[in-house]
């Protein structure tokens, strides 16, 4: 029998092939990179002659640190003004450099605006930032990404070889949906993933300390930090900010499957970790098979438009805002999640429950029997009411007795009961309020939710029971079909 890692190793040489970019893509990397610059710097020049704020351009990122992936590679250019630059002076220089950088461009925003757009075919992103004497000054998020990247470099530069291994683990991390530095995925970030490989010292012994994570770890690459941040799932210290949790954004599911997939993977290698089966979207006349019984609803609507790094949060919120109001009507709520549509105009909530329709009848329970006008008013509202089927009578309820009434429920059926609370004009968070107020909104089944193709592969993702390296492309056994 071959030792486990002749085994693993097996599997990794392939991936580490497949991952590394070649000397071609190197050249044609640092030529773009080069040109880049060069363009930044003339930019900085024709700020210099005009009298506008001065700013040095900096590569950070993946690309700076050479820790990307074959074929997957953005453009991260930082130009980094004077510290005492003033927050709307930084946003309308940097703005004004990024456009003028950047012919192909589109604005977007995160902290503050930045300029997206592409540059000799890669994605470019030109940031502007504070140039700040350390990681502890910073003045905004992004100041604090040259340390990172400083960091970085300095032990890589002692052990070159950990490249492979950050490789190993992105390609990893994003095989098994946990790799992603917006904060809507709840994932792994670029440089979380570079932190995790040289403080584990390896690949295989980051897998080590998933395969051993509970919800509260902590991992402290500085030795001695003493923040604590009792709400996250995970704890990370980063090293340029100690007093900064560099996971914060992952979450309960994403930390249950990267400690499932390690162990998995170090129990059975396999590139299926690397490289799974493409998921199949759930077809439309299989959907109520899936659901057995269950119910499902799906609300769309215009995209929300605010930040958007911010987007997939709130939406997320506003699932968890519908679901708990469907929660008080009686339904037992199992799931609610939220997304965009395949091309970004649309947002919507699904929130799934045990059961499709309410039963016939439910107790309400009212005041306490022996607070005695709030009582009489109960009796008065309930004595002639139409849906009353029996009460109000006295019953124990958690310990005390209470008035309690016993209706008949009109409205049933899980869709019809979400429509009723739209109609009512349920909170459901500014922005998407907004978004429901311009409309249109679509109130659906999943099975006709399904049957949108900008909808179906959102949706597919959150409700298939298997994790991406068990996937089969057989949507009977993904799916759990039975």
């Amino acid at each position: 029998m071959k030792s486990p890692n002749v085994a693993i190793e097996r599997v990794l040489a392939p991936v580490r092939r497949r991952i590394t970019p070649s000397p071609t893509e190197e050249a044609a990397l640092t030529e773009a990179v080069a040109a880049l610059r060069k363009r930044a710097e003339d930019v900085a020049g024709e700020f210099q002659r005009e009298g506008r704020p001065p700013f040095e351009p900096a590569l950070v990122g993946s690309a700076a640190k050479d820790t990307w992936l074959h074929g997957r590679v953005d453009l991260d250019l930082f130009l980094m003004f004077p510290e005492a630059l003033d927050r709307a002076a930084l946003e309308e220089a940097g703005l004004e450099a990024g456009l003028r950088i950047l012919p192909e461009h589109t604005l977007r925003y995160a902290e503050h605006p930045y300029v997206h757009g592409v540059w000799s075919g890669y994605p470019a992103d030109v940031v502007p930032a504070h140039r700040v004497a350390s990681a502890s000054g910073i003045k905004s998020a992004v100041d604090r990404t040259p340390f990172h990247n400083e960091w970085v470099l300095e032990r890589l530069q002692e052990r070159p070889g950990l490249r492979g291994d950050i490789r190993l683990l992105k390609a990893f991390l994003q095989g098994i949906g946990t790799y992603g530095a917006e904060t809507s995925l709840g994932a792994v970030s670029g440089y979380l993933a570079e932190v995790l490989a040289i403080d584990s010292d390896g690949f295989l012994a980051t897998l080590e300390r998933f395969r051993g994570l509970e919800e509260g770890s902590r991992i402290d690459p500085t030795g001695g930090s003493d923040a604590r941040f009792p709400a996250d799932v995970l704890v990370v210290i980063d090293p340029v900010d100690p007093g900064r949790n560099a996971a914060s954004a992952v979450t309960r599911e994403k930390l249950g499957r990267m400690r499932d997939a390690a162990a998995a993977f170090l129990e059975a290698p396999s590139e299926r970790f690397f490289t799974p089966l493409p998921l199949v979207p759930l077809p439309p006349d299989d959907a109520d098979r899936f659901l057995a019984g269950r119910g499902a609803v799906v609300v769309s609507f215009p995209t929300p438009e605010m930040r958007e790094d911010a987007r997939v949060p709130h939406l997320r919120r506003a699932a968890e805002a519908l679901g708990a109001r469907l929660g008080r009507t009686g339904f037992a709520v199992t799931k609610s999640d939220a997304g965009l549509s395949s091309d970004g105009s649309h947002a919507w909530l699904l929130v799934m429950t045990e059961d499709r329709v309410l039963p016939e009848t439910r107790r309400h329970p009212g005041p306490p029997a022996d607070a005695k006008e709030r009582a009489e008013r109960f009796r008065a509202k309930y004595r002639d009411h139409p849906l009353v089927v029996s009460g109000p009578d006295e019953s124990e309820v958690d310990g005390e007795v209470r008035l309690v009434v016993t209706l008949r429920e009109e409205v049933r059926e899980l869709v019809s009961v979400t429509a009723d609370l739209l109609g009512r004009g349920i909170h459901l968070g500014k922005h998407v309020d907004r978004s429901r107020a311009k409309g249109p909104v679509a109130l659906r089944s999943l099975a006709e939710a399904l049957a949108d193709d900008g909808l179906a592969q959102g949706l597919s993702e959150t409700i298939v029971p298997v994790p991406p390296w068990t996937r089969t492309g057989d949507v009977a056994q993904d799916y759990g079909l039975t």
